[in-house]
């Protein structure tokens, strides 16, 4: 490693007990003086990994390197690894960037909730931004969001995040035809499930919904429009912002119930989304000029049957969060889960179909014994 301090933490403010935190050298930023900065505004960029060592060193980090941001920020990696490539990455990368203090945390429990929850604990920074290891922000957008954060001084908004582009290779893909893509949405409509189409929105039946990632033919009218902001009702896990506020003041924190069936934790983003919303009332919105692509690389998700159970499980504590327990939202939750028993047969197969017995299983014991969620603490 490159001069780094290592040390057992021991329940110091913002760290769980126990964990193995390694502190790279104290370095001064050189991302502007401070009367160039943002004032008041600081920022925590979060990256939980685990065996994804080539996605941070080819995606991620260049991207962060050059961000020329104007406010104080650092960067926390929370590992789950299973060898010390990313550690010894990650010391290398900090040695050669002395404008990002950064702070390696060793992870207590694999799984994104848990990952997350552990490194936001160690946040100081007035914004938490989450990004995936194989996410890259483009040029800019670290200060189109903290700008947009900035301009909202009366905190309407909880949260915001990047909005992404194609990657490259998908540009040019030709797709499915008219016919086949208007056939595959009516049989969506039918099951209450998502088309991939319209405004980001939380459907009845507890499935997000809404329009995907934009073509790159249209970076230039994005970006001939700073701080336009277009309302959400869930971000992507993969590059979203909340104001550190909501983890400390309003004690919130990724359910770490949705990691029952693999660390992967599908939904979990759009859980926590509607916790935010709901607990405390604000808005969260998508910031056109902030642009990143998700390659979205193979490995460190789950097997069908995992995918399947989550589909179940996880969706339905989204919809639980969502509304309370009506005969209709039953219902739409019923129908989207009939919408899946359909799509498994088509794709996932007997072990996606398999899984989904799992989850229906697991949701009618917690409906008998409820699971409390686990804090960033890990108190129940």
């Amino acid at each position: 490693m490159n001069r780094e301090r290592t040390r057992t933490v021991e329940g110091g403010a913002g760290c769980t007990p126990g964990i193995q935190a390694v502190h790279f050298p104290d370095k001064q930023s050189t991302g502007g003086s401070a009367s160039e900065r943002i004032p008041g505004l600081s920022d925590s960029v979060i990256v939980v990994t685990r065996n994804r060592t080539a996605a941070l060193r080819d995606i991620c980090l260049p991207a962060l390197a050059q961000q020329e941001t104007r406010a104080a920020r650092e960067l926390i990696i929370c590992d789950a690894s299973d060898d010390r490539a990313t550690e010894e990455l990650i010391g290398a990368w900090s040695a050669a960037h002395p404008d990002w203090p950064t702070l390696y945390l060793r992870a207590e429990r694999a799984g994104t909730c848990s990952q997350r929850n552990q490194a936001s604990a160690a946040a100081h920074g007035d914004i938490v931004l989450f990004l995936d290891d194989d996410l890259e922000l483009l040029l800019g957008g670290l200060d189109e969001l903290l700008d947009a954060f900035r301009r909202d001084g009366g905190h309407e908004y909880a949260g915001f995040e990047c909005t992404l582009v194609e990657p490259p290779e998908l540009s040019t893909h030709p797709g499915h035809s008219p016919l086949l893509r208007a056939l595959w949405r009516a049989a969506m409509h039918l099951f209450g499930l998502p088309t991939h189409t319209g405004a980001r929105v939380v459907l009845p039946s507890g499935f997000p919904d809404g329009t995907g990632a934009k073509l790159r033919s249209l970076i230039p009218d994005l970006r001939a429009s700073p701080g336009a902001i277009q309302d959400a009702e869930w971000f992507r896990g993969c590059c979203m912002a909340f104001r550190r506020t909501l983890f400390v003041s309003d004690n919130i924190s990724s359910d770490t119930r949705l990691e029952r069936f693999g660390g992967y934790a599908l939904a979990e983003d759009i859980l926590l989304c509607v916790t935010v919303r709901k607990r405390t009332g604000r808005k969260l919105g998508q910031c056109s000029g902030a642009l990143a692509v998700h390659y979205a690389l193979p490995g460190g998700r789950c097997n069908e049957r995992a995918r399947g159970a989550m589909l179940a499980y996880n969706i339905w504590h989204v919809w639980s969060a969502a509304g309370p327990s009506s005969p209709g939202r039953r219902f739409q939750w019923l129908r989207g889960q009939a919408g899946q028993v359909a799509i498994s047969a088509r794709y996932g197969g007997l072990q996606r179909l398999h899984g989904l017995v799992d989850g229906w299983r697991a949701i009618a014991r917690e409906t008998h014994h409820p699971v409390p969620v686990t804090g960033q603490d890990g108190t129940r």
